[in-house]
């Protein structure tokens, strides 16, 4: 899409990564000419389902076509900030979830290593509110500004909008609620820069004490401070895809019986970020976390009222925003570029898909998108 008009159908999704860098270097290249402040939000197709990789980087990984992705989105991210290299540039890389279940994406005749990540450690995976799904990684990069360091405090990506926010000194209206709080503060702690306050080396406050994980309408889990409860739980998922796997079966899948759960299930995720060991309800400080979280469930509700209809439904009535895949058609229907290394993707056991056509060309059978 090209804001409200269909660009491309079906869409070359070998070549769409190196068309989305060449359009965000493009665009702050173009802002910096202008002397003009920018902001950019690059969300890359890479790594997920369906995985695919350019020329230049397919069947060169020693993971297949997942590790070929991982490659090319890293060679992307690296020309975006040599573009912004220099400047008064804050950058934040994350994941929206974590790594999906090892067989939730899997196509007939892929191998499990060469499609997922992992989520190793940690209970679950995409699609589960449980930590598998929830943990993704988190840099923040500004030169100059702050400095290198690890933080361990909890944040998130709804804290993205008032973080830059903050950093370019924009006020933010006082007639709405947010979930979202201010990382600079905590990153200014270590060491750089001072902004709107002086850089300090002592311990500042934790941004977000209190976090509500949904699955879809649903709030199945909270985390205050050190503690999660787990309001509603599904059956974690395979958690990785590595040589690590059988981590679940050797640790905890027990906690059934899954769904609605009376009392809430209570965690110290600090101590136990495996989720591995339930809290006594009758414990005192079970008492005292899930009264608290109670409470602060209550006032949740209060300040987001009813929330807005979702838009997966929405049934497109004109034809220019018609694209082929949504649910009628799924459509992941080009073939691979030119010079692909198809030979080391069959080895992999990644084109299963594609089919020789007439003349010996290779067109592509319609695969599933799930995002």
């Amino acid at each position: 899409m090209w804001n409200n008009t269909v660009y491309e159908q079906p869409a070359n999704l070998a070549t769409v990564n190196a068309r989305y860098t060449e359009h965000a270097v493009s665009y702050v290249t173009s802002a910096q000419e202008l002397g003009a402040p920018f902001f950019l939000y690059l969300a890359f197709g890479h790594v997920h389902t369906p995985q695919y990789a350019s020329a230049e980087h397919a069947g060169k990984s020693k993971r297949g076509i997942f590790g070929d992705s991982v490659a090319e989105v890293d060679q992307a991210v690296g020309k975006v900030l040599d573009a912004v290299a220099g400047t008064n540039t804050l950058a934040i890389l994350s994941s929206d979830n974590g790594a999906p279940d090892a067989h939730q994406h899997l196509q007939a005749g892929q191998l499990i290593d060469a499609i997922t990540g992992s989520n190793f450690g940690f209970l679950g995976s995409k699609t589960q509110t449980w930590e598998g799904g929830l943990r993704v990684p988190g840099v923040v990069w500004w030169p100059e500004v702050i400095l290198p360091q690890v933080r361990h405090e909890v944040a998130s990506t709804l804290d993205v909008f008032a973080t830059v926010a903050d950093a370019a000194k924009a006020a933010l209206p006082h007639d709405r609620a947010y979930d979202s709080v201010s990382l600079l503060p905590l990153l200014l702690a270590g060491g750089g820069t001072p902004l709107t306050t002086p850089a300090t080396t002592t311990a500042v406050p934790p941004p977000r004490n209190l976090s509500f994980f949904y699955a879809g309408a649903h709030l199945q889990a909270v985390r205050m401070g050190a503690y999660k409860a787990h309001l509603i739980t599904q059956q974690p998922n395979e958690p990785h895809a590595g040589p690590e796997r059988g981590f679940l079966n050797q640790s905890a899948s027990g906690h059934a019986p899954y769904g609605v759960q009376n009392p809430w299930q209570l965690f110290n995720v600090e101590h136990d970020p495996a989720e591995l060991h339930v809290i006594s309800a009758s414990s005192g400080i079970a008492k005292q976390v899930l009264s608290a979280i109670a409470a602060a469930i209550t006032e949740h509700f209060a300040s987001v009222g009813t929330p807005p209809p979702g838009v997966l439904d929405h049934t497109c009535t004109t034809t220019d925003c018609r694209i082929c895949c949504d649910r009628a058609k799924q459509c992941v229907c080009n073939p691979p570029p030119a010079g692909m290394h198809l030979a080391g993707m069959i080895n992999h056991g990644i084109v299963e898909g594609l089919l020789p056509a007439a003349g010996g060309a290779f067109q592509s059978v319609r695969l599933t998108n799930e995002g």
